[in-house]
């Protein structure tokens, strides 16, 4: 046999039961407290996919043995979840695109600061203001 490259050979290390093992004994990963915390801001900011951030956050204040449960049984639940996480993938490639922008734009505006000498003094003053915030 001809030698593997560590692609192939990561591929079959893999152990999906250990992976499902692990995903299994996952506790919630947020608070009821932290997810309202989020969509409190969230609200503040008026900012938009509503329904899906807050499944989303929802979900995340479940267990996966909770997840598991509620879907295993139960077809209609199964499709809803289903339909969730579809949502929440088209909100990150959407989230994902507007951080692109924003990226852009902040770049842009701190290419053109470029011409001041007191640039880093305007920045580090602002960076401040947003740390003490």
């Amino acid at each position: 046999m001809g030698k593997r490259d560590s692609k192939t050979q990561a591929k079959d290390d893999f152990d999906e039961a250990a992976l499902w093992e692990q995903f299994e004994s996952q506790p919630a990963q947020f608070t009821c407290e932290m997810a309202e915390g989020m969509e409190k801001r969230a609200k503040e900011a008026e900012l938009p996919h509503g329904i899906t951030r807050r499944i989303a956050l929802a979900s995340l204040t479940r267990s996966a043995s909770d997840l598991i449960g509620a879907i295993k049984d139960d077809r209609d639940a199964a499709e809803a979840l289903a339909e969730s996480s579809q949502a929440i993938s088209d909100m990150v490639k959407h989230l994902g695109a507007v951080c692109e922008v924003l990226t852009t734009a902040r770049t842009r505006i701190e290419m053109a600061l470029c011409v001041r000498d007191d640039m880093h003094e305007i920045m580090g003053k602002l960076e401040q203001e947003s740390v003490d915030a």
